[in-house]
Order: structure tokens, then sequence, then C-alpha cells
């Protein structure tokens, strides 16, 4: 057993996973969900790999408020929530996000091409930092199986 802390769902959670549930809003407050395949970085930052014609892309241009949900073990109840901020990766930024993203999923040179064009329709990286996090372990924590982390910023 262990307690849950912000470091060990970062570095022992985050990795366990290959897919979010990430919930982003149209700008007329209708809600939509969809699941993609992630990789993080070690900070607690998510990346994916989407179609800028996608929904759920086109909703995070217009609104950057976003939810993920991410299911590690659901019979043992195992898994987070997290509010944030989304936003397509500034292309000074692709390369280190593929290197990432390629240890996950394995390398693919047509992932890098695509998210270097300045086409409409091409694939690109997304980024999601958290904002508030809840862990909840029944399995790893019986005891104090929640984790409630807000890491709004202070001024």
């Amino acid at each position: 057993m262990k307690d849950i802390s912000l470091s060990t769902f970062i570095t022992d959670y985050l990795t366990k996973a290959m897919g979010v549930q990430l919930a982003t809003m149209s700008d007329h407050a209708q809600p939509w969900i969809c699941t993609v395949g992630y990789a993080s970085d070690g900070s607690g930052n998510i990346y994916w790999y989407s179609s800028k014609n996608t929904r759920h892309s086109k909703e995070i241009e217009a609104n950057q408020n976003t939810a993920i949900a991410i299911v590690f073990d659901g019979k043992n109840r195992v898994g987070a929530q997290m509010t944030g901020i989304a936003k397509r990766v500034p292309y000074e930024d692709i390369e280190k996000v593929n290197s990432i993203y390629s240890a996950k999923f394995g390398d693919k040179p047509e992932r890098l091409v695509s998210a270097r064009s300045a086409s409409g329709d091409a694939w690109t990286y997304y980024q999601f930092t958290p904002v508030t996090i809840k862990v909840h372990d029944e399995l790893n924590s019986p005891t104090a199986p929640q984790l409630n982390v807000d890491l709004t910023p202070t001024s």
C-alpha cells in the first residue's frame, strides 16, 4: 500500500493507461466527450495527436477549458478526473512532443510531417495542462483513497 501523492500520480498512474476521455464545450454550451490516445511528459502534461477538423479540436480552438477522465482499473475503482487548459502544441515544441508521443506509440515519421503542416485539415499535437486533479484509488490506498490537488496559479 502507498499513499497517493501528486508525484506518484504523475510517475506511476499517468504512464499506465493508453487513452483518456476528453471533454470539451461548444460555443453553444453543448458538451462533447471523446477518447484519445495520450502520452505524458513526467510533469503532468498530457499530449494527444488529432485532426484539426475533429469536433474536439475545433472546440479547443474556441474554448481551452477542458476536462479529462482516466480509468486505470474499473474493477477496483482506480481513476482520475482533471480540469485544465488544452491547446494546440506550438510549432517550436512539436518535435519534443512527437518524441514523447512516439516513445509510447512507436515512431511514425508521417506524424511529425503532418504536425508541422500549416494545412487546415492536418493532424497535429495537443496539450492538456491540469488545473485540478482528483485521483481515487481503493486498490493501492484503501485507507486514504482520495487525492485532490488544485494547481491554480496564485497571483
